[in-house]
């Protein structure tokens, strides 16, 4: 008898020591609370911002989104952050306004270096109420480096702006737009719902599984998994990137991201297993290389199971294994359309595709 008591007396102590445990790991998630500093640092290369936790996360929100860009200065996670699904305010929350020559818009235009950090649950909008901006991320708008940064569980529901009857929608689990490099940042667990107002021309509305759109610069080493669901079958859409600037480069990523998109021919979709389409513009220094798509692509107007147009892309040694289905105007394993004229004609070298095409709307 005494054995047993003795016996139920451990297994209550042992149960009763995990508890704070349990506490401390639920109560290490945000809060909603803005800091008023950062952890330590300059700012410097050699003495970076520290960020901890999420409240200097959302410090670094809120004083970028007040204006104050901190142009090369360098910042650090120091510490895997739990967003805690708490409503997120993307660091670089506006730009259109810079899309029309004004001045009226935020961006990050620091680097930062996560450390090989996870930055968790981050939720931005919700089904019922979708937010309504220009710009979607952790970031919004950024314009130095990202690197080094992993993000699980990211939930984006959004709408694009309409301004001066333009649609503006730039989305990424990472960035929305990004002017600099991003090397060696992973999202798993991503998504996303998207769509447009009813009307206006979809002036500047790109989607994508780590950025919405890359311009002038690199991206590295990254990935993404997940799931994208767009609503109007307007812009483009792609597993990792949705549109990719003149002379920008893409080397050793990957996305494996089911895209789901509306089939509508006026709207015109891009939507492909890694990217959505390039600028437009014949460039031989816009190159995408050592890369590969393993999504599904499901609607848009013209889809690929990497590309959905080229479009002054030249694509090299990379492949694409996802089944492409219901485009409504032409869609391939590879890449759904290459583009209206020559001035705009992209290249593929060495790729290759496992993938089927289904539907009737099939090119070649």
């Amino acid at each position: 008898m005494k054995k047993k008591l003795l016996s139920i007396l451990l297994a209550l102590s042992l149960l009763l020591t995990l508890l704070p445990t349990v506490a401390l790991a639920a109560d290490g998630a945000w809060d909603g609370s803005i800091a008023t500093a950062f952890a330590g640092g300059t700012g410097t290369e050699s003495d970076p911002y520290q960020i901890a936790d999420g409240a200097q996360l959302a410090y670094l929100a809120s004083e970028v989104n007040k204006g104050q860009p901190y142009e090369n200065a360098c910042f650090v996670l120091t510490a895997d952050i739990d967003l805690g699904n708490h409503d997120w305010t993307p660091i670089g929350n506006s730009f259109s306004d810079a899309l029309f020559g004004g001045t009226d818009y935020s961006v990050f235009a620091g680097n930062l270096d996560g450390k090989g950090h996870t930055v968790s649950n981050i939720s931005i909008g919700t089904e019922g109420t979708p937010l309504e901006s220009d710009v979607f991320g952790l970031f919004g708008v950024t314009g130095g480096k990202l690197s080094n940064l992993n993000l699980n569980g990211v939930t984006i529901c959004g709408t694009a702006k309409k301004v001066s009857g333009y649609v503006i929608g730039l989305a990424g689990a990472l960035s929305g737009s990004a002017s600099g490099p991003v090397e060696n940042c992973h999202v798993v667990n991503l998504s996303m719902t998207v769509s447009t107002p009813d009307s206006g021309m979809a002036a500047a509305y790109w989607i994508g599984g780590l950025v919405g759109a890359l311009d002038g610069q690199y991206l590295d080493e990254c990935s993404v998994s997940g799931k994208i669901t767009e609503k109007s079958g307007k812009g483009s859409i792609g597993g990792l990137i949705g549109e990719l600037g003149k002379a920008a480069k893409i080397t050793y990523s990957h996305a494996d991201v089911a895209l789901d998109v509306k089939p509508d021919y006026y709207g015109g979709a891009n939507v492909g297993g890694l990217i959505g389409k390039g600028n437009g513009e014949k460039d031989p220094e816009t190159v995408i290389s050592n890369c590969y798509a393993t999504g599904n692509v499901t609607g848009g107007a013209y889809s690929g199971g990497f590309a959905g147009s080229l479009w002054g892309l030249n694509i090299k040694n990379c492949y694409a294994t996802g089944d492409v289905t219901g485009a409504f105007a032409s869609m391939a394993t590879f890449a759904g359309t290459d583009a209206p004229a020559a001035y705009a004609y992209g290249s593929v070298t060495n790729c290759y595709t496992t993938g089927a095409v289904v539907g009737t709307a099939s090119s070649t």
